[in-house]
């Protein structure tokens, strides 16, 4: 569901409960992948007990910057 993108293309993966994990491109869903643990999959790269990095897991975590 990947596409090429452009300067100033936004991604989006955003789980939406009842739905499922939606893909979005510039606010326009590509896919929804609606198997029930696919999102608690995917997102444990980044948010899991091991993520892929330390750094970039508590800086998602973090709260907003004012």
């Amino acid at each position: 569901a990947y596409r090429d993108v452009q300067p100033g293309d936004r991604y989006r993966l955003a789980y939406v409960p009842g739905r499922g994990t939606e893909l979005a491109l510039n606010d326009t869903p590509l896919v929804v992948i609606s198997v029930a643990d696919f999102a608690r999959i995917y997102f444990a790269i980044w948010l899991g007990d091991r993520p892929a990095d330390d750094g970039l897991r508590a800086a998602l975590l973090a709260p907003p910057r004012s």
